[in-house]
């Protein structure tokens, strides 16, 4: 059974293919892939979304929020807590909008963010404000963050 945090690295992969070729459709891609040797050879600065498409956690870890935990650490004192307790909680998960997402992470986190991916800001949150509530859902099944990236003993 795939995760949301798949999902999300989905969308951001696809994202990452459409603002490479705007304007043709998203060409499937596995999640990791190796780059071409044309590609590193075409004299464009040479990144981590060209070598291989990072996973969402790796996104974070390289964005200086650290971990999930950072982000909803973020997020919380950011402005949308009552948005991230419904996360975390039993019961409905309260929406929440690209607006909101930036005006709570910050306009360096989302920067940041979107260099990480290799799409614009724009879009990232967008993403977010689309699976950021079922991830957190999903990485607290007992109201607790469990961060998806590390294992649990």
């Amino acid at each position: 059974m795939s995760s949301i945090f798949d999902a999300i690295a989905g969308a951001l992969n696809e994202a990452m293919q459409q603002q490479k070729a705007p304007g043709q459709p998203p060409q499937p891609q596995p999640q990791f892939r190796q780059s071409e040797p044309d590609q590193v050879q075409t004299g464009r600065p040479s990144s981590a979304s060209e070598m291989a498409a990072p996973s969402f956690i790796e996104i974070l870890e390289g964005s200086g929020l650290g971990n999930l935990s950072g982000l909803v650490k973020q997020l919380s004192t950011g402005g949308l807590g009552e948005h991230v307790q419904s996360w975390l909680g039993k019961g409905e998960n309260m929406p929440v909008n690209s607006d909101q997402l930036r005006s709570a992470l910050g306009d360096q986190h989302v920067q940041n963010i979107g260099q990480q991916a290799g799409i614009p800001a724009e879009r990232i949150l967008q993403i977010l404000a689309q699976y950021l509530p079922a991830a957190i859902d999903q990485a607290s099944p007992n109201g607790k963050l469990q961060d998806p990236g590390r294992t649990t003993h």
